[in-house]
């Protein structure tokens, strides 16, 4: 028999003085049995930081794959915001930036396995992507302190979070991660293959037009077939990275 998600009621007083938003959250979340506590933090913080009019956590949870955990939404239903948590792959956040106006990712991975992820393939506008890191140590302090019904109060200031559970305050900080930090492997993988095609191109024709205007390939050792053999494997190569 399947397992049935748990719910989590949390009551959220609400102070982001960053964005000058205020309010007083009744929070119902249903947590997937596949999710962990780590996750479930990061996605209740992620709804309470992006807080406006239109918000909603998805309908199907973790269940639904195809879904934001958190969008944004119009009163016509036009999608603004989608909120990813985690780790998502540079697919999912090109099918993001394609599909909403705004996206944002809140996760605790590290900028480098984001960097690598976001070098695997081309990501629509993906410079406008938000990029909000918390640490995992912050994370875990607050999860530690959650349970079926939780009283939190947030507060957002220059950067700092103070999450304030049965008066233990915890503090961490939420940091952006600039895009360009992100493509720097990527820009730097399309330069070696810019320059390994270069070298192709200007160095084998000479190389061929030389070896034709010798009077013999035999007293070099070297048959017209590797040589082509040789063209073709280093037009083919890239640099890994």
């Amino acid at each position: 028999m399947a397992l049935s998600a748990t719910i989590h009621h949390f009551h959220v007083t609400l102070s982001d003085v960053d964005r000058a938003v205020y309010e007083t959250l009744e929070l119902r979340v249903a947590r997937h049995p596949s999710e962990s506590g780590r996750y479930l933090t990061t996605r209740t913080l992620a709804y309470c930081l992006s807080y406006e009019e239109g918000i909603a956590f998805s309908k199907g949870g973790l269940s639904s794959a195809e879904e934001p955990p958190i969008t944004v939404r119009d009163p016509t239903g036009i999608l603004l915001a989608w909120i990813d948590v985690g780790f998502p792959s540079a697919e999912r956040l090109h099918k993001a930036a394609k599909a909403a106006r705004r996206v944002a990712l809140y996760t605790h991975i590290d900028a480098a396995l984001l960097r690598r992820e976001a070098a695997t393939r081309a990501v629509h506008k993906v410079g406008d992507i938000e990029v909000w890191r918390f640490e995992p140590s912050f994370l875990d302090a607050v999860e530690g302190s959650i349970g079926r019904t939780t009283t939190l109060e947030i507060v957002r200031t220059d950067g700092r979070l103070y999450v304030t559970v049965d008066e233990n305050v915890i503090e961490g900080e939420l940091v952006r991660v600039p895009w360009s930090m992100l493509k720097r492997r990527k820009i730097a993988r399309a330069q070696a293959r810019h320059t390994a095609e270069y070298v192709v191109a200007r160095f084998c024709p000479l190389a061929l037009s030389f070896f034709f205007a010798s009077p013999s390939f035999s007293t070099r050792g070297i048959s017209l077939a590797s040589i082509l053999s040789a063209a073709r494997i280093s037009s083919a190569r890239r640099p890994s990275f």
